[in-house]
């Protein structure tokens, strides 16, 4: 399912968010415990695949590339939250 340079077809990227979604929501939940918010950063990950797929030059499988951005995301927000104390 690697499309490198934008070629990702609308059914490709509706599969790949339907299969991935769940797994990648419990992965950031393990961060950031908060199922919302899981979400949203799961969400913005797949949309920014989407909006930015012509633009980008991915060298891993799809599924990698999402979660790396997943778990990135995550993580600030985790660092976020400590510092403000959120969690």
């Amino acid at each position: 399912m690697n499309r490198p340079n934008g070629h990702i077809s609308r059914e490709s990227f509706d599969a790949l968010f339907a299969d991935y979604k769940p797994r990648f929501v419990r992965i950031a939940q393990s961060y950031v415990r908060n199922g919302m918010v899981a979400e949203d950063i799961v969400t913005d990950s797949f949309l920014y695949l989407w909006e930015h797929r012509a633009e980008l030059t991915i060298t891993a499988s799809l599924p990698a590339y999402v979660l790396g951005g997943v778990a990135a995301a995550a993580v600030v927000f985790g660092l976020f939250a400590v510092s403000f104390c959120l969690l």
